[in-house]
């Protein structure tokens, strides 16, 4: 909970968003073990590894350091997910989903208009 600056609190929080989102986007579309093996340890590691501030993960240290008797009042973790959750979000929103609607968008707009097929667009999928 201790950062040198909000600045760093809040690009840690939109990385760990934005990893988190990648992460499940990626689970998401694969049906192989390994691969999702793979994904969730890289994820992870990368979460823990840089100190991003996930507020699901990183609250379940921060409760376990109260109930071990740290000195960390509810208001400082409520002021705590103030800013992280939100962060968390908008970094999964602007970074990794915002992108997918842009690309999205000029695709469907593209099939509206006829200039491509839903059937060359499965055929260059595959």
């Amino acid at each position: 909970m201790d950062q040198s600056s909000l600045v760093v609190m809040i690009a840690l929080s939109l990385l760990a968003g934005a990893t988190v989102t990648l992460s499940t986007r990626m689970s998401q579309g694969t049906s192989n073990g390994v691969v999702l093996a793979i994904v969730s340890m890289a994820s992870g590691l990368l979460l823990i590894g840089l100190g991003m501030l996930h507020g699901a993960l990183n609250a379940i240290v921060i409760f376990a350091a109260m109930l071990a008797g740290a000195d960390i009042s509810m208001l400082d973790l409520l002021k705590w997910f103030a800013i992280v959750i939100p962060f968390n979000m908008l970094g999964g929103l602007l970074l990794i989903t915002l992108p997918r609607v842009v690309r999205t968008y000029r695709v469907l707009r593209a099939v509206r208009q006829g200039t491509v097929s839903l059937e060359d667009l499965e055929a260059q999928a595959k």
